[in-house]
């Protein structure tokens, strides 16, 4: 196999390009070797008929404790590498866990598409629109199964909830709130250093722009920086969002306006910690807003009930308020008059992988499929550049370009700007 100077992965064939015998195990490699992959593999530690055998992360520790878990579990260590390049040559790799950082997501993605493997990939699916865009496009022409990791979608509690809300038993829904709030203090403002010894922290950065170490811009909090990652509009309300899309049958917004701005003092982040956006749809039902709340300065939700917990999502209906969390779902009365109506929740990441490895067998479309998931991470990407631009912004789905005006007459040059960004040479997003 070729690679280009760009990062471009020649396409071949590999064993994901035929059907499995039933009996058959499918060998996976992990990009990315973090917190999120712990749980992956945990997942995976209930299936046999898969095995993890190669791991790639910029960071040795990280390698070598995975290798280490394998290890223990399989009674054989992968192969550990520091280049996703050079897993992805491996010809017996069936598919790939992408859990590397949100600003990696779609070059790992499409070059694994590129080299014949199927993909897992962590939410929020791409950096950028246009980046989302790429990466459908990638998956579409190279014939690959793609899951990405909205697990909430696998979650029965979820599904039960898109369900009664379809039925029309909670009546026409004018308003959801989607939130997380906690009340903490900040994570810290520590000087630039040196990266720690065993981190090739060039790699990390990849396409992100130069710049110099800092402890809080990798491991850990690296998603609060907007070179990165989108903040907790991108991490945890596309979950939320995608929850909203599904249940309303409304994928696009007409509109989306985001404040937003740090209370805390002592941090360095450069995304807010605090905010709230608006989100304004056509829907089959009728028209309804959403809205996302993020506070880190008070832990009460938004729809005054402390038992809710500290994030999800209240769709408000004619008939009552259904509110959800991972923990269960609760559906009150007008008034709070009738009894509620409450499943409990379980929070499992086990059925989505095995969707996912279902799929890579059959082929089919999985629950969470790239292309529906463009859509619900795209409308987080749109909150943040409002946010960027300091004013409301008007979408056109059909065309994914943002307009100045809700008759989409003049274009927003400037908001449009922002759909995309360039990667850090030598890398490019292929066309």
């Amino acid at each position: 196999m070729q690679v280009a100077a760009a990062g471009v992965v020649t396409p071949l064939l590999t064993r994901s390009n035929r059907v499995w015998g039933a009996n058959e195990r499918i060998s996976l490699g992990f990009i990315g070797c973090g917190g999120i992959t712990k749980a992956h593999f945990e997942a995976l530690g209930e299936m046999k008929d898969a095995e993890v055998i190669a791991a790639c992360d910029i960071d040795q520790k990280r390698a070598g404790d995975m290798a280490a878990q394998c290890n223990t579990r399989y009674g054989r260590a992968p192969e550990v590498y520091g280049d996703f390049r050079k897993l992805l040559e491996r010809k017996d790799i069936d598919a790939v866990f992408v859990a590397s950082p949100d600003h990696w997501h779609g070059l790992h993605l499409i070059h694994a598409c590129e080299a014949g493997k199927d993909v897992y990939v962590e939410k929020p699916l791409s950096f950028s629109v246009g980046e989302g865009r790429a990466m459908v496009k990638a998956a579409e022409k190279h014939k690959r199964v793609v899951q990405v990791g909205t697990q909430q979608r696998s979650n029965k509690i979820y599904q039960d909830t898109i369900e009664y809300i379809r039925s029309g038993k909670l009546g026409r829904v004018s308003e959801v709130q989607t939130w997380n709030v906690y009340n903490s203090g900040g994570m810290g403002s520590p000087a630039d250093a040196d990266p720690p010894a065993g981190v090739d922290y060039d790699s990390w950065l990849g396409p992100a722009p130069k710049r110099a170490f800092n402890a809080k811009r990798f491991h850990g909090s690296w998603r609060y920086f907007r070179d990165y990652g989108g903040g907790y509009v991108t991490d945890w309300n596309t979950h939320h969002q995608d929850i909203v899309h599904l249940a309303l049958d409304s994928w696009s917004p007409k509109s989306v306006a985001m404040e937003g701005f740090v209370v805390n003092n002592d941090d360095n982040r450069d995304m807010p910690d605090t905010a709230k956006v608006t989100f304004a749809y056509d829907a089959p039902q009728g028209e309804f807003i959403s809205t996302y709340t993020v506070r880190r300065g008070n832990q009460r939700p938004a729809d005054m009930d402390l038992t809710h917990g500290d994030h999800g999502i209240a769709f408000y209906g004619k008939n009552g308020t259904l509110v959800i969390t991972r923990s269960g779902w609760t559906v009150y009365g007008e008034g709070r008059k009738d009894a509620p109506v409450t499943q409990a929740g379980d929070t499992k990441m086990q059925p989505h992988v095995r969707n996912f490895l279902d799929c890579m067998r059959s082929r089919n479309k999985t629950t969470s499929d790239i292309a529906s998931m463009h859509k619900s991470t795209l409308v987080n990407h749109i909150a943040n550049i409002s946010w960027r631009v300091g004013r409301k912004v008007y979408w056109n789905a059909k065309t994914e370009t943002l307009f100045a005006d809700a008759a989409l007459k003049q274009s927003d040059k400037e908001a449009n700007k922002l759909l995309f960004r360039e990667p850090r040479k030598p890398w490019k997003v292929p066309a």
